[in-house]
Parts: structure tokens; C-alpha cells; sequence
């Protein structure tokens, strides 16, 4: 049942996933064809008593084992890693770029330093409207605070005069009331005078 489903979806992939499988299936049959079957007997012949029949057939179904194991291995890294999708965009993109042969494509300049330099012009002048904007929105805060000391210094004047004012007031009614006292003791030691 899973070798029909396998092969109902291998039949459903693009052309660039179904090559990347028969490169991969390849490269695995060259690594289990590394190991040797003369390297294999020397390993297991000791365990098997020296059935060399048991152990060609041993070897033989280690081959399938390994291969069958990378490849399912191999089928699960390409659903879940998405490769069809990725290989299919991947072509799309290639297919997109190759329509465009005809037009010219921006380049950078052969020189570095002139390339560098465009792009530096481009974040100088990003970066002085930035420090304009950021100037002017201090200099709007400078002025409404400057204002607003004004004010201030307006209230506080005014403060000054009216206290003035009322210091000028208070001083003639304490001289007033001086004198009206002065008056009062005279016109009372001339009365006691009198009275004596």
C-alpha cells in the first residue's frame, strides 16, 4: 500500500525532484557498494562460523536493508522539508530571470568607491531630513518655552510693580499715621498742660 501511494506521488512531483531522486538513490548505492564483501565476511564470518553462503546472503540483504532505509529516509526529507515546492519556485524564479535577457539590468558602477558613495548620498540625505525634522521640531519646543518665559517674566513684573505699589501705599499711610500720632501726642501734652 505505501509503494502505491510512493509512486502515485513520484508521479505527481516536477522533473527537478524526480532527478534529485535518481542522483541521491546513486549516490547511496555507491556508498553501500563501499562496503566490500570481502570486508563484511571478515567481520561477520567470525559470527557465522564461516558460512560463506549465509554470510553472501546476509550481505546481500544488508545492501537492500541500507538502501531501502536511506531511501525512505530521503522520501521523508523531501515531504517534510517541502523540496517538490522549494525546487518548483526555485524553477520559476530561474524561468522568470532568463525572460528578461533582453533588458538592460542596473549594474553597480566598476569603481567601489563610486557605488559606495551613491549609497552613502542616498543615507546622508535620509539622515539630514531626519536631523531637519528633528531640528525644527526643537526649535516649535524653543520658542513655545521662550514664550512661555516671557509670559512669565511678564506676570512676575507685574507682581513687582503691584507690590510696589502697595509697599509705596502701606509706607505713606504708616507716615500718615505717624504724623497723625505726633499730632495726637501734642494736642495731648497740651492738654494735660492745661489740665495742670
Amino acid at each position: 500500500m505505501t509503494d502505491v501511494q510512493s509512486l502515485q506521488n513520484t508521479q505527481l512531483e516536477g522533473k527537478d525532484i524526480q532527478l534529485f531522486r535518481v542522483r541521491m538513490r546513486g549516490i547511496f548505492e555507491k556508498i553501500v557498494a563501499c562496503v566490500s564483501i570481502d570486508k563484511f565476511e571478515e567481520i561477520y564470518g567470525a559470527a557465522l562460523q564461516g558460512r560463506q553462503s549465509r554470510t553472501r546472503h546476509l550481505y546481500k540483504i544488508w545492501q537492500t536493508t541500507a538502501l531501502d532505509g536511506m531511501l525512505r529516509e530521503l522520501n521523508e526529507i523531501i515531504i517534510e522539508e517541502n523540496l517538490d515546492g522549494k525546487l518548483k519556485e526555485r524553477a520559476r524564479i530561474i524561468e522568470e530571470c532568463q525572460e528578461d535577457n533582453g533588458t538592460i539590468a542596473w549594474r553597480p558602477p566598476g569603481n567601489p568607491t563610486e557605488h559606495v558613495r551613491s549609497f552613502d548620498m542616498k543615507e546622508k540625505i535620509k539622515r539630514r531630513k531626519q536631523l531637519e525634522d528633528f531640528v525644527n521640531s526643537k526649535e516649535v519646543e524653543v520658542d513655545q518655552l521662550k514664550r512661555e518665559v516671557s509670559a512669565g517674566r511678564m506676570h512676575v513684573c507685574q507682581l513687582e510693580n503691584v507690590l510696589d505699589d502697595q509697599v509705596k501705599k502701606l509706607h505713606s499711610f504708616f507716615e500718615g499715621e505717624k504724623k497723625h500720632q505726633a499730632e495726637l501726642q501734642a494736642h495731648f501734652d497740651l492738654l494735660t498742660k492745661q489740665v495742670r
